[in-house]
């Protein structure tokens, strides 16, 4: 990717994203982890407050990672999972707010995977498409999701 063709606004969110990462993989603390492997992604995915985060954020991961209907929603069930208290999201804000939590080595190892992986992808999408706004990204993202719908429920 050259840096040179990222406008200054991507430049800052995708070091950002990646010094939240770089932190997350040097904590030692799992609740720690989870909640810098989660300020990473949304740098880069929610940049301004939209709604339920956990549910944005789980719909643009599981639109840039597959494009099979069911594998999107396999993955957006792992982040956010609004009838289960088992997605990751939710343990998230369960640290954050005090709640009662449990945070696992897995739980921290997938949102590693899931992460390193999504800033690989953006930053490959943002390079290949001449992205000059992470609002473009964003919009980007938000019209696959568009275009999927329609055209599963053209089947």
């Amino acid at each position: 990717m050259s840096i040179k063709r990222l406008h200054i606004e991507n430049y800052k969110s995708l070091i950002r994203s990646l010094r939240w990462c770089g932190m997350a993989t040097q904590e030692k603390d799992l609740e720690d982890k989870i909640i810098k492997y989660f300020t990473a992604l949304e740098c880069l995915l929610v940049p301004e407050h939209e709604g339920l985060k956990g549910d944005v954020l789980a719909e643009r991961i599981s639109i840039l990672w597959t494009s099979s209907e069911e594998s999107r929603r396999r993955v957006s069930q792992i982040i956010y999972d609004p009838d289960e208290d088992s997605g990751l999201y939710k343990k998230r804000s369960n640290v954050i707010h005090g709640s009662e939590y449990e945070v696992s080595e897995k739980d921290v190892s997938v949102l590693d995977y899931i992460t390193r992986n999504i800033i690989a992808i953006i930053s490959e999408e943002v390079s290949k498409r001449g992205f000059t706004r992470i609002n473009q990204l964003i919009e980007w993202i938000d019209n696959q999701k568009a275009i999927r719908s329609t055209s599963t429920s053209e089947l």
